[in-house]
């Protein structure tokens, strides 16, 4: 397995062991072509200064504008916007929450080859998961791989973002959250850049695409008849996209991303854009592909056709008079 080990003590730069301020990590990373945002300290989130959701599409690389964001919070977390950054990453869960990242690691490779995860960037997070960054392959990235794998959350990529460790590049020290790296951006190899995205996501991708195209038409446990039978071009549309945020869905997101879908779909069907038992068999459908129990499964799906009343969705329809 061609794979980092975690450092052995010691400090190649030979500073100080003292976390620095995250503002001087921010500012290096930036210098290096990283973009870059402030995180809440509380929490992952964007931070609120960035003025709420999208917080991440302000990232930058300019020097200024990440001072300033700092001056304002010195303690803000660092976020890695992966597409402007040219980046994806593997997200591995810890310990912390059940999961073996060497585990996760070895399962991949045993599914992809023996160098499926070439030698890259990879930080360590609090959970004592991993964060292994490549640069962004020309092809789409799947969210999730048709793996089952506990603890391998997602392939983030364009339009997502990681916590870096709020660390000089090149120490091998944590920072105050517990990130570190064990190999990344580091100046005393001159910034060597994150290896090329693994050649067998490309193909991944595909499959995914020609599964979502089939499945579009007539989705698994549905028999042959066409979707557009029971639902409107925006019922349509719109169902098969929740169908595909809850197969999406990684560990413990599931049942969660199964009640919105749920829920959503009730309302398509509060406005007339698709059939009752239609949806519901889609949505069945997709919590079987995401691994959730069948009677967990139905309870979620007989709770949104009895209970939830949400208020109906999509364009109003004309009614003939």
């Amino acid at each position: 397995m061609n794979q980092y080990s975690p450092p052995i003590g010691g400090n190649p730069c030979g500073t100080h062991n003292a976390a620095p301020l995250p503002v001087q990590a921010a500012l290096i990373y930036a210098a290096e072509g990283l973009h870059v945002f402030p995180c809440s300290p509380a929490s992952k989130a964007p931070h609120a200064m960035l003025g709420g959701r999208g917080g991440l599409h302000h990232a930058t690389t300019h020097p200024a504008i990440v001072g300033e964001w700092w001056g304002k919070d010195p303690h803000a977390r660092i976020g890695l916007n992966l597409g402007a950054s040219g980046l994806i990453a593997f997200d591995l869960e810890g310990p912390a929450k059940g999961c073996d990242p060497a585990g996760i690691i070895a399962a991949v490779c045993d599914a992809y080859g023996a160098d499926a995860l070439p030698v890259t960037w990879q930080a360590v997070t609090p959970s004592g998961g991993r964060h292994l960054i490549y640069k962004a392959p020309e092809s789409e990235v799947p969210a999730t791989l048709p793996l089952d794998i506990e603890g391998l959350d997602k392939v983030r990529h364009g339009g997502m973002y990681v916590v870096i460790p709020a660390v000089m590049p090149g120490e091998l020290v944590p920072d105050d959250e517990g990130r570190s790296w064990i190999s990344g951006p580091d100046p005393t190899e001159g910034y060597p850049p994150p290896a090329a995205a693994p050649e067998w996501l490309a193909e991944v991708s595909a499959e995914t695409a020609r599964t979502r195209r089939a499945m579009s038409a007539t989705p698994r446990g549905m028999g042959r008849k066409p979707l557009a039978a029971d639902a409107t071009p925006y019922g349509g549309k719109a169902l098969m996209g929740l169908w595909s945020d809850v197969v999406d869905a990684g560990e413990g997101s599931r049942h969660g991303a199964l009640m919105k879908a749920a829920v959503r779909a009730r309302a398509l069907e509060a406005g007339g854009h698709v059939a009752g038992e239609r949806w519901r068999e889609v949505l069945a459908d997709a919590a079987e592909r995401a691994g959730l129990p069948p009677d967990e499964v139905v309870d979620v799906l007989e709770w949104a056709s009895t209970e939830a009343t949400p208020d109906p969705a999509g364009p109003a329809r004309e009614v003939a008079a």
